[in-house]
């Protein structure tokens, strides 16, 4: 019969291979660039540092201020809309998380905060995906 100490290297050594399969996220790299949404041509998501741009066909329509909370979470706050169509306004808020990562794409989770949902709304459909380039093949 094998003895308590067997038992424990035999799980040490499972629970180490179980975990060199488990793979960190790496999101530093989609901090800044210029994301496309595949599916969406026409738009385009432009992030420099602290500040996020939504365009549609080439023309800007909201501004936003980024708050990173780590590596792969981070929050825009709405600060300037120009398309008053839209059902955004100042102070609305999207708490971003990024789920996975492949190439040069990410997939993350929204939640929506605005006078409509103050407790936040999860959107519908995700996660979601923006990539650094138009025509990403899956």
């Amino acid at each position: 019969m094998p003895s308590k100490t067997s038992y424990l290297i035999a799980l040490f050594i499972l629970f180490c291979s179980f975990s060199s399969f488990s793979q960190k996220l790496d999101c530093k790299k989609f901090k800044n660039g210029e994301f496309y949404y595949p599916g969406l041509p026409n738009k385009l998501t432009v992030r420099k540092n602290n500040i996020q741009g939504s365009y549609d066909n080439g023309s800007l329509k909201v501004m936003w201020n980024v708050v990173w909370k780590s590596e792969c979470e981070y929050d825009i706050i709405c600060t300037k809309v120009y398309d008053k169509t839209l059902p955004v306004e100042i102070g609305d808020k999207i708490a971003v998380k990024i789920v996975s990562t492949k190439k040069k794409c990410y997939y993350s989770e929204l939640t929506v905060f605005n006078k409509s949902f103050p407790n936040g709304m999860v959107l519908p459909d995700g996660p979601h995906e923006l990539c650094f380039e138009k025509d990403q093949k899956k």
